[in-house]
């Protein structure tokens, strides 16, 4: 009996991300990459300054349920927090619309990898807040998606 390796799935979004930055940095006005696409907590300061725009990834809550009484598999759930982070650099309406436009194609992205590398048996961004992130006294456009994924394991 093994239990989910929420790690290892965290690891296969992040993989995911990496490999579509210029698909998410597509129409952006203030940059034409992502700079940063890694683990961590958009409340802290977790990028420097050149390293806009920036996607981090949080585990932000997993849920285990039977599947079906006499099956082995369980099924789990992670949600995630995904972090869009443009930093203002320009002014902050084309800060706002660049965040809002990054968000579109990450979950595009995310859209299109609904299996996650066939790890998953269903995921989908679910929510997304937008607003401003005053860090340390920059300002950051930002919005941040609450991704849900499913899995089945033992």
């Amino acid at each position: 009996v093994m239990p989910l390796d929420s790690q290892a799935r965290l690891d296969d979004l992040l993989g995911i991300l990496r490999t579509n930055t210029a698909t998410i940095a597509a129409s952006l006005t203030s940059a034409t990459t992502i700079n940063t696409v890694k683990q961590g907590d958009a409340r802290s300061l977790p990028v420097t300054l050149g390293g806009y725009p920036a996607i981090l990834v949080k585990l932000s809550r997993e849920t285990e349920s039977f599947q079906q009484i006499g099956q082995r598999l369980n099924r789990h759930e992670l949600e995630f927090t995904i972090a869009c982070i443009v930093y203002q650099g320009i002014d902050p309406q084309t800060s706002d619309e660049d965040c809002v436009t990054m968000t579109k194609n990450l979950k595009g992205v995310l859209k299109s990898n609904i299996t996650l590398s066939n790890t998953a048996i269903m995921s989908i961004p679910e929510t997304v807040d937008y607003q401003p992130l005053d860090l340390d006294g920059v300002y950051c456009s930002a919005s941040l998606v609450s991704f849900r994924a499913v899995y089945l394991s033992t």
